[in-house]
């Protein structure tokens, strides 16, 4: 049969242990503490040197180009206010089509009776491809450097010349003979470069 239910059993009670029954852990040994103190700051010292390379290193950049110069013209490429008996009207500057992006300068002259055209072009490395671009037909080499011929859009003479990397372009607006549009382009030439 069972055991007769008991509605509040008996606690148990609490004995003391003596020194002979100690259940604490054995001491670490001297040479472990040691070995670990020493292996904890090396392992401080070597993350501080990391963290330190780590800071100061920096991927290196390409070399830093410096930008270079602009291309610029040879000579300023604004036109003279007066040559000879020719004085300055209306200037106008464009840029021509891509990929050269020329600096375009447009000047008009008159003396009064005569009209002339001034045209600045920079840059210009060849003297046939800009006076075909410059729409001068039956072109020919009037002087040393100068070539002459006639405009398609003035049926007049006119007068082209490289003057370093800036082509130069004298129209005549009214009738001129082509020696005195060659004659015309030295002195606007001398003029802008001086």
């Amino acid at each position: 049969m069972s055991e007769p239910f008991e509605p509040n059993p008996a606690p148990p009670t609490w004995t003391a242990v003596g020194p002979d029954h100690d259940a604490a852990p054995p001491p670490i040994p001297t040479w472990a503490k040691v070995l670990g103190v020493t292996a904890l700051a090396l392992l401080v010292v070597l993350a501080g040197l990391l963290g330190t390379a780590l800071g100061r290193w920096s991927p290196t950049p390409a070399p830093s180009a410096t930008p270079s110069p602009s291309p610029s013209p040879s000579f300023e490429l604004t036109p003279p206010v007066q040559v000879g008996e020719f004085v300055a009207g209306d200037i106008t500057e464009s840029a021509g089509p891509a990929p050269l992006n020329q600096r375009i300068v447009r000047a008009s002259y008159s003396d009064g009776s005569d009209r002339l055209l001034l045209v600045l072009t920079w840059p210009e490395e060849d003297i046939d491809t800009f006076v075909t671009g410059a729409g001068i037909e039956d072109a020919q080499e009037l002087t040393a450097g100068t070539i002459c011929g006639t405009s398609l859009d003035t049926d007049l003479p006119a007068c082209a010349r490289l003057s370093g990397d800036t082509g130069l372009l004298l129209l005549a607006v009214t009738e001129q003979r082509p020696t005195v549009v060659a004659a015309l382009l030295s002195e606007f030439e001398r003029a802008l470069v001086d």
